[in-house]
């Protein structure tokens, strides 16, 4: 199942499918094994797989196997459990007998097992390729080019001879294609020869984002989540609907097929789900009986679940928990603590000695990170703030792009840009745990904190990205204690937002770099001085060299990291165009000439920035101050750094400062909240040139950019805006009490741009307060909230 729940990025959060509860067996064994049921939990947020044992209620590990999880299938046979991590486009397989990560392969998903268990077949979304893997050892056995693009959920035909395919686009925030059928697409996993039967589409409500099928009758079902209704349709393509609740996300079956749940929920802003109980008979001709039974009211957001016995188990996404369901009265029986953002749950049954294992001991891999991490530390004495200056130039490769144009494959030396124009300056400032800032030339500050990237210019324009900066993690290290690093490495700060990198550091092995035959060395050899012996690696996040996932590379003579490969998600099957040649989404940081500043600190000298298009940016380090005392307000989110930009605003009168009306600037698009765009009348503004989409309704922590919200305007919403210079906790309690009275059209955020302490804006409308006033702000939005305005700017939909 799959609900799209938009975030203020322009990036969205993904739900992955449930399946019911699988054992683990052991064939050596004739007589039956003790077993109990655990759950894992894909903690989107947290970068992390918790494991839960639900007889205790215990949390027994967190496996950190790549960012943003978003969907967990468990082997047939129980043994294997692969989580698909949408961030980092990878699949880690997990060996359920140790809990230990066998493999990270490249691949997105969605992903699921043939019927026999023998291959795993995975998409990497959104790319058409269907990919065959070997589960026992990770090898690609093929791929299938199926020139279909954004499937979003899969499941194999009864027969084996095909699949059914639900294509969705999650992260579109603007107006795209909108899709009322799944697709029958004819594929035998074990004949190479082609079918001769074409893909057909079978007809569905719209939104259909999930699939299952029976495993005893010839029928599926699909939840179609922009209806109130399910499509279930038999294996001649002939199809009627199934009433249920608004916006089905989820269908949960039994694994005797006696029973059915759907959840249903409407996304962020909504927090109320429902839960609907069908028994079911699908030995029935023509068409299976299925009969409502029973039905709850969840106050959250549902979006996964599974039965395991008499139980349902159902997964809340706003509030964090697990709940236990009794599978005929739906009564909520017991409620378990997941992570930030929780995606997808599996549950399993294994034996109690792998149960007693996980609650027992930690695993030989993070046994191992661990030690790594204790050697880093100790090359470097703690500190609490940092800062240096970076001069960057970018390598120009004057003749190989030509020469890969004409297909010649030479090896042509990339040589430093002469022109002094093209170097440039920054200066980075650090402060523990996590809190980094960047002063560019051209006025650019860029803030870093906690997995949440500000970016601001110098006429006040921001944007806000969540993306984690694993090289101030780096940077820290020394600064923090080991576990608290690993979770730096892994991203998992709780209560930060939702898709940001991090390296899957229960993923280690040991590498020695060889000599080849011609004398030459590796790439990594490089960073030593020549005539050492070949060195010995400690690779974080990757069980094999070439891998394309993120991963780090430590020198397990010096305990410096060598090597940081990041992956940021691409989102288009070909990538993100650059000048010369498509960046793939990975960036590679090589460090040189580290040196001692006082006797007890490790930097740097040098870096490398290598992009996967072949652009290469040197990066020389100095300045470099240690505990210099900088002040939090350079960091500070909500205050956007104390930059003060104050955004420029139009000449035109827009009474603004003397009413409750404001002038309407015209209406137009922009695709990018720092494109340039004429300047708004009011400040914050009212009506003007905005994005194409909206920000979720709800309160927000950091500043809401301004292209951003004007839109909110548009269609009918309020935001209410203040400006504290100095802490003021009593009166954002008492407009986050407002807030709570309005599910929709009404947002809360920080804006430290403006004069007034409150600022309340509907479109063409400004309303502003030296002191909190509730009577005049909730008059305001009953006034003005839920009426769209698209019409008034020209923009008729």
């Amino acid at each position: 199942m799959r609900v799209l729940i938009s975030f203020l990025t322009m990036l969205t959060l993904f739900v992955g499918i449930g399946a019911s509860a699988a054992e683990v067996t052991n064939s050596s064994v004739s007589s039956p094994i003790e077993k109990t049921t655990l759950a894992y939990i894909a903690n989107a947020a947290n970068n992390n797989i918790q494991v839960v044992d639900l007889s205790s209620g215990k949390t027994l590990r967190k496996i950190y196997a790549g960012a943003g999880p978003w969907r967990l299938v468990s082997s047939p046979d129980g043994k294997q459990l692969l989580a698909q991590h949408w961030y980092s486009e990878s699949t880690a397989i997990i060996d359920l007998t140790d809990h230990e990560i066998k493999h990270v392969l490249p691949y997105r998903g969605p992903g699921i097992f043939s019927n026999d268990g023998e291959q795993f077949v995975t998409f990497s979304w959104p790319r058409s390729g269907l990919y065959k893997i070997d589960p026992k050892n990770g090898d690609r056995l093929g791929v299938k080019v199926t020139e279909i693009n954004k499937i979003y959920d899969l499941v194999q035909r009864q027969d084996s001879a095909g699949f059914y395919m639900a294509r969705f686009d999650p992260q579109s925030k603007v107006e795209s294609e909108r899709y009322s059928y799944i697709v029958n697409y004819p594929y035998d996993l074990k004949n190479s020869t082609p079918s001769p039967v074409s893909p057909a589409t079978q007809r569905t409500g719209l939104g259909p984002t999930s699939i299952i099928v029976s495993a005893k009758e010839p029928f599926l079902l699909t939840a179609d989540s922009e209806t109130n209704g399910l499509s279930l349709i038999n294996v001649h393509g002939d199809g009627r609907g199934v009433p249920t609740c608004s916006a089905p996300q989820a269908i949960l079956l039994s694994p005797d097929e006696t029973k059915m749940a759907v959840l249903c929920w409407r996304g962020l802003g909504i927090k109320k789900s429902y839960v609907v109980l069908y028994e079911t008979d699908f030995s029935v001709r023509p068409w299976p009986v299925i009969t409502e039974i029973n039905a709850a009211t969840i106050n959250g957001g549902l979006v996964e679940g599974s039965f395991d016995g008499d139980k349902l188990y159902v997964l809340d996404q706003l509030n964090r928990e697990l709940i236990e369901l009794d599978g005929k009265t739906l009564k909520t029986l017991r409620s378990f603590s997941t992570g930030d953002v929780p995606m997808d749950v599996e549950l399993v049954q294994v034996p109690l000695s792998v149960r007693d294992d996980l609650l027992n001991s930690e695993g030989r891999s993070r046994q191992l990170v661990k030690k790594i991490i204790k050697q880093m530390q100790s090359v470097s004495a703690p500190y609490s703030d940092l800062s240096w200056r970076e001069t960057a130039t970018w390598k120009v490769d004057s003749v190989g792009v030509s020469a890969k144009e004409n297909g010649e494959e030479k090896d042509v030396e990339t040589q430093p840009a002469k022109n002094p124009s093209t170097l440039s300056q920054r200066m980075q400032y650090y402060k523990a745990p996590n809190w980094l800032r960047t002063e560019a030339e051209g006025g650019l500050v860029r803030l870093a904190q906690a997995g949440t990237s500000v970016s601001i210019l110098e006429d006040g324009r921001f944007w806000v990205t969540p993306r984690q900066n694993l090289l101030s993690s780096l940077y820290g290290l020394s600064s923090l204690s080991v576990d608290e690093a690993i979770q730096r490495l892994a991203g998992d700060v709780p209560g930060s937002s939702y898709l940001r990198s991090g390296i899957a550091v229960d993923v280690v092995m040991e590498f020695e770099e060889k000599e080849e035959k011609d004398g030459s060395h590796t790439d990594h050899d490089h960073q030593h001085a020549e005539g050492h012996e070949p060195h010995r690696y400690y690779v974080i996040g990757a069980n094999e060299t070439g891998q394309a996932v993120p991963q780090l590379w430590v020198d397990a003579n010096t305990a410096y990291p060598t090597n940081l490969i990041e992956k940021f998600p691409v989102n288009k099957a070909e990538g993100h165009q650059t000048e010369s040649k498509q960046f793939g989404g990975i960036i590679e940081t090589k460090f040189y000439d580290y040196k001692k500043i006082d006797k007890m600190y490790s930097m740097p000298g040098r870096l490398e920035r290598v992009l996967d298009n072949g652009r290469t940016e040197e990066v020389k380090i100095d300045q470099v101050k240690i505990n210099s005392g900088i002040p939090d307000e350079k960091f500070d989110l909500a205050l956007l750094g104390d930059t003060r930009r104050v955004p420029k605003l139009s000449e035109k009168e827009d009474g603004a400062e003397k009413g409750k009306t404001a002038s309407q600037a015209s209406g137009e698009y922009i695709y990018h909240p720092l494109e340039t765009h004429e300047p708004y009348s009011s400040n914050p503004p009212t009506s003007g040139a905005h994005l194409p989409f909206i920000a979720d309704w709800g309160a927000y922590q950091v500043p809401l950019p301004l292209a951003l919200q004007v839109y909110n305007l548009k269609v009918g919403g309020v935001v209410i805006q203040y400006n504290c210079r100095k802490a003021c906790p009593d009166t954002v309690a008492k407009l986050e009490d407002i807030l709570k009275r309005y599910p929709e059209y009404v947002i809360l955020a920080p804006y430290p741009l403006m004069e007034s302490k409150i600022a309340v804006t509907a479109w063409a409308k400004l309303e502003t307060f030296d002191e909190f006033d509730e009577a005049s702000i909730v008059n305001f939005i009953e006034t003005n909230k839920g009426i769209a305005h698209h019409a008034d700017s020209g923009d008729i939909k």
